[in-house]
């Protein structure tokens, strides 16, 4: 039998010679669990000449870039190289029975793209930088609009968070911003709700309100109505603010509503893990 933490339904294993036959049942939560803590283990120990792996995780950067750059730079490389793009960014897998092989070609991509890669295997941007900030005695706010509170709820996933994570505000509407983040109308008529100004002040305001060592902020058109010839659909403006200074980026995604309000949150989350760097 295998036992079923998820569920009711038991597993079963069955042995004939050289032949391991499982069965589970047939959902995924179930599964998956099984499958990881009592199929994988007996799958490992009857490997006799196991493939190794490291996967970088990246953000940011094009796979077209990545790819490009590692081909011309390993004619003598040995490594099996996959490409494995997301919303979240292009995970580099790197596949060879010789591990230092595979160790010499991760330093070279951290010398390379060190800033750009922001963990190994499954490691998530969000636990990356809860870890972070605990590691570094950092406390976060963020003061989201486009996101929906996206950010918020990626950061409160990680089990700790709360060590780092003071809070935050989803300033949707312009009175919102104005009334509950202090922004001021004058501003907001001038430069606009999406705008460089705007998310420079939600930063700087939710850093003060809730007194934290970053205040991060988004503000952005997710689409797909109400974008314009100057401001167009998937314009996208994140602040971070620290006890150093505010910074700004601009970003120009696509026009689909749930993976703008994906990437934004990913790229704010990276904007922070750089600024905990700097630190």
């Amino acid at each position: 039998m295998i036992s079923n933490p998820k569920g009711s339904a038991r597993g079963l294993k069955f042995v004939k010679r050289d032949t391991i036959i499982f069965v589970m049942p047939g959902v995924p939560i179930e599964l998956k669990h099984m499958f990881v803590q009592s199929i994988l283990p007996t799958i490992i120990k009857k490997i006799e000449n196991p493939i190794l792996s490291r996967t970088l995780r990246t953000t940011g950067i094009a796979e077209s870039v990545l790819y490009d750059f590692i081909e011309t730079r390993s004619k003598n490389n040995k490594n099996k190289i996959g490409y494995y793009p997301s919303v979240y960014g292009v995970d580099i897998k790197v596949s060879n029975k010789n591990q230092e092989e595979i160790n010499l070609f991760i330093d070279m991509m951290y010398e390379m793209f060190g800033n750009e890669i922001y963990g190994e295997n499954d490691t998530s941007m969000e636990r990356v930088v809860v870890e972070s900030c605990i590691k570094n005695r950092k406390k976060i706010a963020v003061a989201e609009s486009c996101t929906g509170g996206l950010i918020g709820d990626r950061i409160s996933n990680i089990s700790g968070c709360s060590e780092i994570f003071i809070g935050g505000l989803i300033v949707y509407s312009n009175n919102s911003k104005v009334k509950i983040l202090d922004l001021d109308n004058e501003g907001l008529d001038e430069f606009g709700a999406v705008s460089k100004y705007t998310a420079r002040k939600m930063a700087e305001n939710v850093k003060t309100m809730f007194n934290s060592s970053f205040g991060l902020s988004v503000t952005g058109i997710a689409g797909p109505n109400g974008g314009t010839k100057d401001k167009p659909v998937g314009l996208v403006y994140i602040g971070l603010a620290s006890d150093k200074n505010t910074i700004v980026e601009k970003y120009n995604f696509g026009k689909d509503r749930g993976l703008n309000k994906i990437k934004t949150s990913q790229a704010a989350l990276q904007i922070l893990r750089k600024g905990l760097l700097d630190e």
